[in-house]
């Protein structure tokens, strides 16, 4: 069996764990286990990453986790937090564990199944680095 994806060009590349968030969550941004804040990640291989920003009056976010028994650990991540979606420019607010993103994985007939490990974490508040990476570390040691 091969798990396959459309070739990242403009949009594409994504398979798999993914969260679409709503619109009105906005000042929004991705943050990734190097510290690093982003609009856009595109293929950014990562332990974990973290979406978050204004909703309701608040502040809130999700953290995935990637477990290292994955296959292609770690994940390349793809999301952003802004994008023409259908034409209309606004927060697109969308996250992949893209375990596809560099190619097809093909998974023998026969062979254990395919799982995947990962934790969701809805959290209030922006966490920062220090926090997330704590989290990811709690997990792990678990």
């Amino acid at each position: 069996m091969v798990f396959d994806r459309t070739p990242f060009t403009t949009w594409g590349g994504y398979g798999g764990l993914a969260l679409r968030g709503r619109p009105d969550w906005t000042d929004t941004r991705i943050l990734l286990d190097d510290g690093t804040s982003q609009d856009r990640v595109l293929g950014t291989k990562a332990t974990w990453c973290d979406l978050s920003g204004r909703i309701e009056g608040g502040e809130a976010g999700l953290l995935i986790l990637d477990a290292a028994t994955n296959p292609r650990h770690p994940v390349p991540w793809y999301g952003s937090t802004r994008a023409a979606t259908y034409g209309d420019e606004g927060w697109s607010n969308f996250l992949n564990a893209a375990f596809l993103w560099e190619g097809p994985l093909s998974w023998p007939a026969g062979r254990d199944p395919l799982v995947f490990d990962y934790r969701v974490v809805v959290h209030d508040g922006t966490w920062d680095q220090e926090r997330c990476a704590a989290e990811h570390a709690r997990w792990v040691n678990a």
